[in-house]
């Protein structure tokens, strides 16, 4: 895998349902509310923006490939949880009057994550059955619902040290055959970190990617941090007023590609 692949449309052409001709597409929100996941919060609204113009990029490069464009539904990570447990409980014939809102297989699809194990319960199976520490040694850490993201040299990117940091990485659909769907996750340690992954993937979409990362080629994980914006118009409020008291602003446009 190697993340400049996705700006080429022939990548995407490859993802297509032989039903529709369309790229069926999963956009998984965290919630907070799976006891799975740690935060002890619920999701913040930021962790979606620049989700549309990530579909629309998908969506053209896709027809660009000769496909009939992205089909897409969003989800909460605890729909999705649900679905995917029904799916496997009844060897893939779940009960569609409880999903009849959904017009195509969710669960054979590609998936876009956004946020991180401790909020979204699905970033946190995709991570424990893509073995994504044995397998890639860089980004989230077991436990994954601690956040905490490594290097491929072995640095530690602590909250402390860099607040703003993300996680852009992909891996295949791991519940399905292997190669035939993708998982595209954006995570950060806070939510700004989120969404300087979700710019870097808009990055790599218009076709101006760094390549895997920077200290291992082989691996489709780049670790990028974010500046959070200054508002010249409006008073915030303190963190500190705010419940949970965390920060929502939108970023810079500029980020910082660490590895």
């Amino acid at each position: 895998m190697n993340l400049n692949d996705l700006s080429q449309p022939s990548f995407w052409a490859a993802l297509v349902s032989e039903k529709s001709s369309k790229i069926p597409l999963v956009v998984v929100l965290p919630s907070g509310r799976c006891r799975l996941a740690t935060s002890g919060h619920l999701a913040l609204i930021s962790d979606a923006l620049h989700t549309h113009e990530i579909v629309i990029a998908i969506d053209d490069l896709g027809r660009k490939g000769g496909t009939a464009g992205v089909e897409v539904h969003s989800m909460l990570d605890i729909d999705y949880y649900d679905f995917l447990a029904e799916y496997r409980a009844t060897d893939g014939n779940p009960d569609q009057s409880l999903f009849g809102f959904y017009d195509f297989n969710v669960v054979d699809a590609n998936l876009l994550l956004l946020a991180t194990a401790d909020i979204n319960v699905v970033t946190k199976l995709v991570l424990e059955e893509c073995k994504s520490e044995e397998n890639y040694g860089v980004g989230f850490k077991k436990p994954y619902e601690s956040c905490m993201i490594v290097g491929a040299t072995g640095k530690t990117y602590a909250v402390t040290a860099y607040p703003n940091v993300g996680v852009l990485a992909m891996y295949p659909v791991p519940w399905i055959n292997e190669g035939s769907r993708v998982v595209l996750l954006c995570g950060g340690v806070l939510a700004p970190g989120t969404l300087g992954a979700n710019v870097l993937l808009q990055q790599y979409l218009s076709g101006n990617g760094d390549g895997n990362n920077r200290a291992n080629q082989d691996l489709p994980v780049k670790i990028v941090s974010a500046y959070v914006r200054d508002y010249r118009h409006v008073s915030l409020l303190p963190t500190a007023e705010c419940i949970p008291n965390h920060e929502l602003r939108n970023i810079r446009t500029e980020i910082v590609i660490h590895e």
